[in-house]
């Protein structure tokens, strides 16, 4: 059952894409307090974010990093968030670049 491990740790990647908001101030919750910067489905990531998710998902996966955000493209398509799909294609293509180099 590696296979159903692995796609279970695929999921984790996808907390790029959530947003934390405080109803209090209006401001990014408990994700500003700690300096991570999160976007939502329709913000466009800057390339230095696709940079740092690419590095960070070859990191932990390897190869299938590639396979994964192309996954995680597709389904975005699927549900019509072409934002979310195109940052998913160019975190992707970012990876496979990384194994180019």
């Amino acid at each position: 059952m590696p296979a159903l491990n692995h796609a279970v740790t695929l999921d984790h990647a996808k907390q790029i894409f959530r947003t934390s908001r405080s109803t209090n101030s209006g401001k990014e919750g408990v994700a500003a307090l700690k300096g991570h910067r999160r976007a939502s489905r329709n913000t466009m990531l800057s390339p230095n974010d696709i940079r740092r998710a690419a590095a960070l998902l070859v990191q932990r996966h390897g190869e299938s990093a590639i396979a994964g955000a192309m996954l995680h493209a597709h389904e975005a398509e699927l549900r019509g968030r072409f934002v979310e799909m195109d940052n998913w294609r160019r975190i992707a293509e970012s990876a496979l670049h990384r194994f180019d180099a």
